[in-house]
């Protein structure tokens, strides 16, 4: 059995963020092990969804396209999130609002489709997770929080 290149790549990510977000939280917050385990964490989480993503856009695999997006979408919102000192919003912010808004929109249209086909299913599945991913994505884009 031959393993596509992007595969592997795909489970050494998911691998080695699994090992990082472990060993990310055995170091004292704030040290330098723990920035180092966290910067692995976000770049291996990134390999992960931006690979997932990939792999299912070649499988014609829509739903899994946007999983792999938000996937992407909460490790780097979150990673910038860490990085930043006071909140500012700068473009990187606006780009990601524009990407959870578009998954929101996808995942809530699917569920939709799904709910109104004579199968009851869009790409194999039916309604529910897309509403359940639409909703997640739509409170999301929505940035509530507290002062």
């Amino acid at each position: 059995m031959q393993t596509s290149p992007m595969l592997f790549l795909h489970i050494c990510g998911g691998t080695l963020g699994l090992i990082a977000g472990a060993a990310a939280m055995i170091f004292r917050k704030g040290s330098r092990g723990h920035r180092l385990a966290g910067d692995v964490f976000v770049i291996s989480m990134l390999t992960l969804g931006g690979t997932g993503a990939y792999m299912a856009m070649m499988k014609s695999q829509p739903g899994n396209v946007l999983a792999g997006t938000l996937t992407c979408y909460l490790v780097a919102t979150a990673w910038m999130t860490a990085k930043r000192g006071e909140a500012e919003t700068g473009i990187f912010d606006w780009g990601a609002l524009l990407v959870i808004l578009a998954v929101a929109v996808a995942e809530l249209t699917f569920g939709f489709e799904a709910a109104i086909s004579p199968t009851g299913r869009k790409f194999g599945f039916p309604p529910a997770p897309f509403f359940i991913f639409g909703i997640a994505a739509s409170l999301l884009a929505s940035g509530g929080h507290s002062k």
